[in-house]
C-alpha cells in the first residue's frame, strides 16, 4: 500500500514539474508571475524593503536614506556614452524588458534565468566631471523573501562589464 501511494505521489510531482516546464516556455508564464507596476525610483528618498532580496549601488552621499550594498564606481566616459554602453549591455540580454528610458535613466524588468521570476531594476546615470560619470542601480525581486544573490550577481556582472569597456 505504501509503495502504491509513493508511486502515486511521485507521478503527481513529475506531471506537475513537466507542466510547469511547459508553462514556463509559453507567454502564459508572464501572466502567472506578472512584473506588476513600478514607479520611477527616487534614489534620494529610497528606503529598500526589510527583506534581503535587493541590491543597491549608489555613489557616496547620493542615496540619502539608504545604505548601499556597494559604492558606485566612476567611469571614464560621459553620461551619454555610459547610457550607450548600458543600452548595449541591456540589448545583449534576452530576458530584459525596458519599461521606460530617458537620457539619464532606465526602468527595467529582468526575468531570472530558470524560473523567470520578475525583478525590477532602476538605473540613474550621473555626471561626475566633464568626461566622467557614475550611476545608481536598485535591483529588487518582486516575489519571495530571498533572491539567492541573483540581484547582487546581476549588478556586479554589469558593473564588471562596464568597467572592462573603458
Amino acid at each position: 500500500m505504501f509503495r502504491k501511494m509513493l508511486k502515486f505521489f511521485i507521478a503527481i510531482i513529475c506531471v506537475t514539474l513537466v507542466g510547469l516546464v511547459i508553462l514556463r516556455l509559453t507567454p502564459l508564464w508572464e501572466s502567472i508571475l506578472p512584473a506588476g507596476e513600478v514607479q520611477k525610483t527616487d534614489f534620494a528618498t529610497l528606503t529598500p524593503a526589510d527583506n534581503p532580496n535587493w541590491f543597491l549601488v549608489c555613489p557616496t552621499d547620493y542615496c540619502l536614506k539608504s545604505k548601499p550594498s556597494l559604492i558606485a564606481p566612476d567611469f571614464p566616459f560621459s553620461p551619454e556614452n555610459l547610457h550607450t554602453a548600458l543600452r548595449n549591455l541591456i540589448d545583449e540580454q534576452p530576458d530584459i524588458k525596458i519599461l521606460s528610458e530617458s537620457k539619464t535613466s532606465f526602468e527595467l524588468v529582468v526575468r531570472t534565468k530558470w524560473i523567470a521570476w520578475p525583478d525590477h531594476v532602476s538605473i540613474q546615470i550621473l555626471p561626475v566631471s566633464v568626461n566622467g560619470s557614475t550611476l545608481a542601480i536598485y535591483s529588487r525581486s518582486n516575489y519571495g523573501r530571498s533572491d539567492f544573490d541573483v540581484n547582487r550577481e546581476r549588478i556586479e556582472g554589469w558593473l564588471l562589464r562596464l568597467t572592462e569597456m573603458n
